[in-house]
């Protein structure tokens, strides 16, 4: 008997693969063509910028407009006529050397009022070049998705990487600011890869690429074919690959991303754009544990001491079991908590039975009867292991999530606590994940 229980854990082997995608991406921006420069506007004829107070512009001085706006660089005159004459939009401008006065200048002069002390002057501002209109829309299966389509000059990138951030800034391309007022421009942007799968992964596995983020509307193609999309520039994400044209052995593959990342834009701040966090390429066998799909929580049970130390506590616990196989599956699910020594401290098994292509959620409940709790100056960690074994197959499946035990409270006179100590906390503004 000793020797059979020994086979049996020999020949059940874990599926799960997770590797690093961030390498080899290939970048540009624009939809069928880079982003069209847009040239400076030609000087005009009346102004030539000449030395001197007024230059070219007429003079207005003796009147105070509205709806100007201040250049607290320009101590003087001319150097207020210089700015004005540099602003391509800029139409008028004044200056007055009372306190708080100073250079203000606009586009053209409105409710202006005579006004002792004030110097200006005012001019038809030159018309500027008309913006380059934007690249037609990609279509359903734009050249740049395809494999056999030539990005041999394209930028090599790895993520994470902001396909904004440097591009130039522009004040006519962007009249509103653009980007949280960093007047940067926000282009779409292609990205792609060239990878092959090994020929033992076609064996029915489960593949899917795992986007961290991008930024913001994303359209994903494989060899050609669109086969997933997303809205959230903050949100992750996951893309399956086997059933979508995917090749295995010697075939090469090409992942294609076409990210827009001014619709929908949310921010006020700067938020970058493209392919601006990891990816992850998983996969698992058919019967695994789903993406993102472990939660827990614990309770503590027991009374904590003020130094923090330790307590006993119930750790609940939930994962997803997901079969992407074409035939129902029996699996039996373990959930393991771990301590820093990977010791098992509590286990808890429940045999469940997923239909094809369904996905079935598991509970458990882990008693532990004494943790180390989480404290600032000893942030102790265990590990919950949630395991998936396909009944009557060699295959298993696994994901370890970290988790940590401490109790938190706060009242109107005292202020924050944890583990029963007063605690001082810093907060912060994490605004790219909905802070």
């Amino acid at each position: 008997m000793r020797a059979l229980l020994l086979l049996n854990v020999a020949i059940v082997v874990s599926t799960r693969d997770d590797v690093s995608f961030d390498f080899g991406w290939r970048f540009r921006q624009g939809l069928h063509h880079a982003p069209l420069p847009r040239p400076p506007p030609s000087p005009p004829s009346h102004d030539t910028c000449a030395p001197g107070t007024h230059g070219a512009f007429v003079n207005a001085s003796g009147v105070q407009c509205q709806k100007l706006s201040p250049k607290k660089l320009a101590i003087d005159a001319a150097a207020c006529a210089k700015a004005c004459c540099a602003d391509d939009g800029c139409g008028v401008w004044q200056f007055a050397t009372a306190s708080g006065q100073g250079c203000w200048i606009g586009t053209n002069a409105s409710g202006c009022s005579k006004s002792a002390g004030w110097e200006g002057g005012a001019r038809d501002p030159p018309t500027p070049t008309p913006i380059p209109p934007a690249p037609t829309p990609p279509g359903t299966v734009p050249p740049e998705s395809t494999v056999g389509f030539d990005d041999s000059n394209w930028t090599a990138v790895s993520a994470p990487h902001d396909s904004l951030i440097n591009n130039t800034v522009s004040k006519e391309l962007c009249p509103s600011g653009c980007s949280g007022h960093s007047y940067i421009p926000r282009y779409d942007a292609w990205y792609r890869k060239h990878f092959k799968i090994p020929k033992t992964w076609d064996d029915g596995s489960a593949i899917w690429l795992y986007f961290h983020g991008t930024f913001r509307e994303t359209t994903i193609y494989l060899n050609g074919k669109n086969i997933s999309s997303h809205i959230s520039g903050y949100t992750s994400y996951s893309v399956r690959l086997d059933g979508a044209g995917l090749k295995f052995g010697d075939e090469e593959n090409v992942i294609s991303l076409l990210i827009d990342p001014n619709t929908g834009k949310t921010g006020w701040w700067y938020e970058g754009g493209g392919l601006y966090r990891h990816v992850r390429l998983i996969r698992s066998s058919a019967v695994h544990v789903a993406q993102n799909s472990v939660s827990h929580y614990a309770n503590i049970s027991a009374a904590v001491d003020s130094a923090g130390g330790q307590a006993s506590a119930v750790t609940h616990a939930t994962a997803t079991v997901e079969n992407s196989g074409n035939a129902s599956a029996s699996a039996t699910a373990t959930f393991e908590l771990l301590d820093q020594r990977e010791q098992q401290i509590s286990v808890a098994t429940a045999r469940v039975v997923v239909g094809a292509g369904a996905q079935h959620q598991v509970r458990a409940v882990l008693p532990a009867a004494t943790v180390s709790l989480w404290r600032i100056k000893s942030p102790t960690l265990y590990t919950l292991k949630v395991s998936v074994v396909h009944v009557g197959t060699r295959f298993s499946d696994s994901v370890n999530t970290s988790v940590g035990f401490r109790t938190l409270k706060y009242t109107s006179s005292g202020g924050f606590f944890m583990n029963g100590a007063h605690t001082k906390i810093r907060g912060f503004c994490d605004h790219d994940n909905f802070g």
